[in-house]
């Protein structure tokens, strides 16, 4: 079956055939909108983090907590998360600089901070994760923090071994000045 049967047969198990193509406009325009509104609140959550974070530099000392909760409404985890979006989307620009990034949701945006800052946005664009699910983005990223953990402790076993061989080589280069100093004498 072609995706276009897949889509009519899809269609038609909700609508009457002769309604198939009007709801297949909707549900396109629904898609849309909703892409639209999904990275819509993506770039308004940099701006309210860029605005948390010139706040908090005016909050007195201890009241950070009392302040959200009063004034604009919002828990210390919120802020945080969305001063953490401001900090390494908006700050740089990469939310509006980068296409991969910008088609992002706030909660995909949110989970991709696990990644390291230097890969994020290659690891976006090869897992195409604005098409997957959150449980299947984390998934995602707890494999990419697996194999990180296995490449860092093969780096410590490497950086030891490294480390050995250098104490290795300068015992004997000490070795052999004190030879050279017995031969020479």
């Amino acid at each position: 079956m072609t995706k276009e049967m897949n889509v009519m047969t899809a269609n038609e198990k909700y609508v009457e055939k002769v309604n198939a193509n009007a709801e297949q406009v909707l549900v396109n325009e629904i898609v849309f909108i909703k892409t639209q509104t999904e990275q819509l609140v993506l770039m308004n959550s940099i701006e309210i983090g860029k605005r948390l974070t010139e706040a908090k530099k005016l909050i007195k000392h201890g009241e950070w907590a009392n302040w959200l909760k009063e004034r604009v409404s919002f828990s210390q985890r919120t802020a945080t998360n969305l001063m953490r979006v401001y900090e390494e989307y908006g700050k740089n620009g990469l939310a509006s600089n980068s296409e991969t990034i910008a088609q992002l949701n706030y909660t995909q945006a949110l989970a991709l901070l696990a990644v390291p800052v230097d890969s994020r946005e290659e690891f976006a664009r090869e897992k195409n994760i604005s098409e997957k699910t959150i449980k299947e983005l984390k998934e995602e990223i707890k494999k990419v923090q697996a194999d990180k953990d296995s490449s860092d402790k093969e780096l410590s076993v490497i950086q030891a071994e490294y480390e050995k061989l250098k104490k290795e080589n300068a015992d004997k280069d000490s070795d052999i000045k004190s030879l050279s100093k017995r031969i020479e004498d």
